[in-house]
């Protein structure tokens, strides 16, 4: 994932809105870091959650949304703050592709993947059998890792596309080579718009589908198999909204954005925040997880549940 930021070297006058935008980044990054651990521990104690079909494969969503909150945006952020006099090793901008970016897209095909196992679970439940062995859920968690090293090796390598520090703002940024800016946009294709692409079709499908089937009145497991699939595209809904309109701001308002200091400080706050207010879905639109966070939060995990497992 390309995140190209332009934020100017701080004036004197800036310093007290560079440091709010650190303080608050970092607080909101800590709350993060909290909701994802709870929402990780939901996950192991609610029966219905724990017995879902695609509770391994949630379960890795949320894992590397903890380490983007509570490792990947606080570090990636200290450069942004210590701005582009402060010299860093060459190799602190050469390696984040794989330390950090890999980590960007490999969260993003962790999702499709989700979304194409519910998805299956939803159209074609007869056979869905088959993708609940083992290795294939394995194998559902290893291939986005394998896909983020294939993308991120190139800039690592310096292979048609490079790493380097952004002259006005510090931070770490894809750059162009002698390639031109092809290979940057075809590593943006592949580690960006295909899954969000292949997520967001799943997920159309998936409550066209389930919606018709609850209008028949099919019962209460259709009804849980609803919420998980409407808290998860409200996840994906999110994600799209953190991403695409700074990009949209820095590629059609460019003068506008490059002249307004705390419109780009906002901007870096949203791209930033994704998984860390993730959570806060999860919990607003599913009575399953609002259910767990309950017994999780007053530790009441051996309390009766319902029988009906969620898909």
């Amino acid at each position: 994932m390309s995140l190209n930021f332009s934020v100017e070297f701080p004036t004197d006058s800036q310093n007290v809105q560079l440091l709010s935008w650190l303080v608050g980044l970092i607080l909101t990054n800590a709350f993060g870091t909290v909701a994802n651990t709870v929402l990780l521990l939901v996950m192991f104690v609610h029966k219905s959650l724990r017995r879902s079909s695609s509770c391994s494969l949630i379960v890795h969503c949320i894992t590397i949304d903890l380490y983007l909150a509570a490792v990947v945006q606080p570090i990636f952020s200290i450069p942004i703050y210590l701005g582009p006099l402060h010299r860093l090793p060459r190799y602190f901008c050469q390696f984040q592709p794989l330390s950090v970016y890999s980590v960007y897209t490999a969260g993003m095909y962790a999702s499709s993947n989700l979304a194409i196992h519910r998805l299956f679970a939803t159209v074609w439940p007869q056979k869905f059998t088959v993708l609940t062995g083992k290795p294939v859920l394995v194998g559902l968690i290893v291939s986005p890792w394998i896909l983020a090293l294939g993308v991120n090796i190139f800039p690592t390598l310096e292979l048609g596309i490079a790493m380097g520090r952004n002259p006005d703002s510090g931070a770490c940024q894809f750059v162009e080579t002698r390639l031109g800016q092809y290979p940057l946009l075809i590593s943006t294709l592949f580690a960006v718009y295909i899954p969000t692409a292949v997520t967001g079709v799943c997920y159309l499908l998936i409550m066209a589908k389930t919606y018709g089937e609850v209008r028949e009145k099919k019962g209460r497991y259709v009804q849980r198999r609803l919420e998980i699939s409407r808290t998860l595209f409200l996840s994906f809904v999110w994600h799209c909204l953190t991403m695409y309109p700074p990009s949209v701001v820095m590629a059609f308002y460019a003068d506008d954005y490059a002249g307004h200091f705390a419109l780009q400080l906002g901007m870096h706050w949203l791209i930033m925040s994704f998984s860390a207010m993730n959570p806060v879905f999860f919990w607003a639109s599913s009575k399953l997880f609002q259910d767990g966070i309950r017994k999780v939060l007053l530790c009441k995990w051996r309390t009766h549940e319902s029988s009906v497992t969620a898909v």
